[in-house]
């Protein structure tokens, strides 16, 4: 078994790194292109997350603020294919009008390749433990 090549400072903070994938979203009857999140959109998103959520009681606080966050997710994540974000923060207003389950799909397929979610994080403990089998063999 070969070992990878070890990488440097210009190779780790290439700007073309983040994961994206094409999904078909059938209702709108097409395709869209989303991406992962950065390391600072990810926190903030973390951080929204707790803001929202009453320690004492484990209820959601705002259902709007609930609301701009998913829109958040998909504003940061939905994107051309040069990379470019296809929308902006002024529409968020839109974004929260779209059918709930058109946002969940779209917010949950930013929040997979993030390793955000449930199902992302497994994806993301599943590889790295691939990783770290691939990468433990002797020479």
């Amino acid at each position: 078994m070969s070992k990878a090549t070890l990488l440097g400072r210009d190779a780790i903070l290439r700007t073309d790194v983040l994961r994206r994938r094409r999904l078909h979203v059938a209702d709108l009857g097409g395709d869209i292109l989303v991406r992962e999140m950065t390391g600072l959109e990810s926190a903030h998103f973390q951080k929204r997350s707790t803001d929202l959520i009453n320690p004492q009681s484990g209820t959601i606080r705002s259902a709007e603020k609930l609301a701009r966050l998913n829109a958040s997710v998909v504003i940061c994540g939905v994107i051309n294919e040069d990379g470019s974000q296809v929308f902006t923060n002024n529409d968020a207003d839109a974004i929260m009008g779209l059918p709930a389950s058109l946002l969940e799909e779209i917010a949950n397929a930013v929040l997979d390749l993030s390793g955000l979610s449930q199902r992302g994080r497994a994806a993301l403990e599943k590889n790295s433990a691939r990783s770290q089998i691939d990468d433990s063999g002797s020479d």
